[in-house]
């Protein structure tokens, strides 16, 4: 499950025009991994890449992005940041981020990714950055690589023209092991089963634990 997949289907299915960024490349030290979603409407930003300098400047570049799609609807725009020459900030790395603006018409493919998601499929995500650029390509990944990766592949050294990003966007369920099972850690269950989680919940009184529970909950009693 990807939270940030249900989010921009619920936007793209109201009508509203979205970019995604995403990060692409890092190289050295940088506050997030490759794969990394931020969601920008001209309301407001979701989800975050780092924070600082580095994502007050990516929002700026997404509005752009979504001011210039008005007139090339298929609109994406490549960026490479250096925190240090670039932004003032005190990591000395860098970060390429891809740019893609998202409306009604990449409804059915977003769909599918999510439906996909949900079955616990893993799907890679194409998307060109080419003077012409063709449609978002989804597709099984290779045998043996099902685990979520993002790969920009440029050619030699950064060319946009020629850019090509692949991700592979895999179900994550993370873990969670509590222990007690009081009316504290009741609450915390009935709240975790919102979230794209396994929850290991652990108490030595079986009787503790409710009759009902999530189907993502494993209860551990003596």
């Amino acid at each position: 499950m990807q939270v940030w997949l249900n989010n921009l289907q619920h936007l793209l299915a109201h009508g509203n025009a979205v970019v995604l960024v995403t990060v692409a490349r890092v190289a050295g030290s940088a506050p997030r991994e490759p794969g990394t979603k931020m969601i920008v409407t001209r309301e407001d930003a979701r989800y975050t890449i780092s924070g600082g300098h580095l994502e007050w400047t990516a929002i700026e570049t997404a509005q752009q992005v979504l001011k210039d799609g008005m007139r090339s609807p298929r609109m994406r725009r490549l960026e490479r940041f250096a925190f240090g020459p670039n932004l003032g900030q005190c990591c000395c790395g860098a970060v390429v981020l891809p740019f893609k603006r998202l409306d009604v018409s990449y409804l059915n493919w977003m769909t599918t990714l999510n439906k996909r998601t949900t079955q616990g499929l893993s799907t890679v995500r194409s998307v060109s950055f080419a003077p012409m650029p063709d449609a978002v390509m989804l597709s099984d990944p290779e045998l043996g690589a099902a685990d979520s990766d993002c790969l920009l592949w440029d050619g030699a050294g950064f060319d946009e023209s020629g850019a090509l990003l692949t991700e592979t966007i895999a179900p994550r369920d993370f873990q969670v092991v509590l222990f007690g099972a009081g009316h504290v850690g009741a609450v915390l269950v009935r709240v975790l089963a919102t979230l794209p989680c396994h929850v290991t919940w652990v108490d030595e009184r079986d009787a503790a634990f409710p009759a009902a529970q999530s189907c993502r909950t494993t209860r551990i009693s003596s």
